[in-house]
């Protein structure tokens, strides 16, 4: 027993030492990781808010538990434990003056989960990157867009966040139509075939099923079809050029008088309004 203390007093002996106290803190963490997705798959995954505060908190949690075995570590090497712990600036010795940075990180990161303003498994806009929160950690907002790009945004930089709480943005396509129009069993099932057509062709600008309303009325007496589209946010720019004009031509062919300004578009994020709808495109 006295060999073996002797020995790790020895160099070679601190050297290893070192490496089985960061292999056990290395593996203290992976074990962390798998209870965090033992809770996420059994507790969290159904609860956004406690989703956001369970990534947040292992991220904390890690860093401690690899925090204090860095200072343990020098211990070992000889280095004043209480000092590491007592000097903030310790932290930043391999960041230098990013120690402030990564203070704000934290504060920030903690703050946007306790005020409800970004949830894992959201869909939002984070200082112009729109895409699904995969995770909320000590630094980033990791986020996976339409295309399966993730971008990470430092907590501390994030200025502007839009919420899109239904999870997609709203497109509803108006075009006046006669009594006669309506009742077009033919007209509509080409529309159903462009909608599914437009769907196969580009499938990363929609976000959920679409909707086809064949029996709209103003008080005025006006009839109309709207179309309602659920689509990633960003992705307007197709619906105005080439789905709109896959639209006007069909809706032209039926009727030589109809006018471009007859179709309508209009955009909106959906809150929790509930609406009579049809589901996939169907005529009723």
């Amino acid at each position: 027993m006295k060999d073996l203390l002797s020995f790790f007093e020895t160099t070679y002996g601190k050297v290893l030492f070192v490496i089985v106290i960061a292999f056990i803190a290395h593996v203290l963490v992976l074990f962390i990781r798998k209870i965090e997705r033992i809770i996420l798959n059994r507790f969290t995954k159904k609860k956004p808010k406690w989703n956001s505060v369970r990534t947040l908190g292992f991220s904390i949690i890690i860093f401690c538990f690899y925090f204090l075995a860095f200072g343990y570590i020098l211990q070992i090497l000889g280095f004043s434990l209480k000092a590491y712990l007592a000097t903030a600036s310790v932290i930043g010795l391999a960041i230098g003056f990013g120690t402030q940075g990564v203070i704000q990180d934290v504060i920030t990161g903690i703050t946007i989960v306790l005020s409800d303003l970004v949830d894992v498994g959201e869909l939002v806009e984070v200082n112009g990157t729109t895409g699904v929160v995969k995770s909320i950690n000590m630094r980033f907002i990791e986020i996976e867009d339409q295309h399966g790009t993730k971008a990470f945004i430092p907590n501390r930089t994030i200025s502007k966040v839009v919420n899109y709480p239904k999870g997609y943005l709203s497109c509803s396509i108006d075009f006046t139509m006669g009594v006669k129009e309506i009742a077009n069993e033919e007209l509509f099932n080409n529309l159903n075939d462009i909608i599914k057509s437009f769907k196969e062709q580009y499938p990363t600008i929609f976000r959920g099923s679409s909707s086809l309303y064949d029996d709209k009325e103003t008080s005025s007496g006006k009839r109309f079809a709207r179309l309602k589209l659920r689509i990633w946010p960003g992705r307007i720019g197709m619906i105005e050029g080439i789905f709109k004009q896959e639209l006007l031509t069909l809706l032209k062919e039926n009727n030589p008088d109809f006018k471009d300004w007859m179709l309508a578009i209009n955009y909106e994020v959906e809150n929790n309004r509930k609406s009579n709808k049809k589901e996939g495109g169907q005529k009723g």
